[in-house]
């Protein structure tokens, strides 16, 4: 994804010094990240990956901060374009690949940048005391964000942010837990949602393959068919899987296995 934006027509004006040679193959090379991209949009690449981790070298930030936000501009223009050809589980992963890139945490801490007032720093000091997601703020409270190094006041608002989002949790209903073989029954389960409403895609998948894909708007709940066949496996492992195509949350999943007999 990263490299599709570096190599964006908007970054040909871009040229890559000397000087900052060491740099970039320094950025890309503690990334992982193996490329043809060359000169000036090699550069660009470099310093996205890098700003994903707030560690810019400093040889590459006189020109980061105008790369960074223009990639910004594509990257959120890639998100409409995953959002209206791929699905809502495509733009969620450009969703939170832009907040890596504006605000410079780590994979597993993003979720805490959709929380309003919550940047780099205070995801920083959130995740470092344990947090990755906005619900365990709700579950933890105030005294414990503050113990976390928010100041109280900054710690109340961020609680009360936090329960502003989806807080989610899987109803099975009647959901059998064996089918004799040949049999069908069919189901329905139910997203619950316990906190505030936002566009969301719901997915319901039987060992990999997937059976229902809806997109809504999830307000306090959404109830989905997953119809239960008897077939040739020993075993069916059905996976509800919810994602937000605007907002910088890990997919919410939840499985259920139902034996055949």
């Amino acid at each position: 994804m990263l490299e599709a934006v570096a190599a964006a027509g908007e970054f040909d004006s871009v040229s890559a010094r000397q000087s900052e040679t060491e740099a970039i193959d320094r950025a890309l090379d503690g990334a992982g990240v193996d490329t043809e991209l060359e000169n000036g949009n090699r550069k660009v690449l470099a310093i996205l990956h890098a700003a994903t981790d707030g560690r810019t070298p400093s040889e590459l930030r006189s020109d980061a901060w105008i790369i960074r936000q223009n990639a910004l501009r594509l990257i959120a223009a890639l998100r409409e374009f995953a959002a209206a050809f791929a699905g809502p589980r495509a733009a969620n992963l450009v969703r939170r690949m832009e907040a890596r890139v504006e605000h410079g945490v780590p994979r597993d801490a993003v979720g805490l940048t959709a929380v309003d007032g919550v940047g780099a720093g205070r995801a920083e000091s959130l995740a470092g005391a344990g947090f990755s997601a906005p619900a365990e703020l709700v579950d933890a409270g105030a005294d414990a964000l503050a113990n976390a190094g928010l100041s109280d006041s900054v710690a109340e608002r961020v609680v009360d942010a936090a329960g502003d989002l989806p807080r989610l949790s899987v109803d099975w209903g009647e959901f059998p837990e064996s089918i004799q073989t040949g049999e069908n029954e069919m189901c329905e389960l139910t997203v619950r949602n316990a906190g505030g409403g936002a566009r969301a895609g719901i997915r319901v998948t039987v060992n990999g393959t997937e059976m229902t894909e809806t997109a809504t708007y999830l307000g306090d709940g959404e109830t989905v068919p997953a119809p239960v066949f008897g077939a040739d496996a020993d075993e069916l492992r059905f996976v509800v899987e919810v994602t937000f195509p605007e907002l910088p949350l890990a997919p919410v999943r939840e499985d259920r296995t139902v034996r055949v007999e």
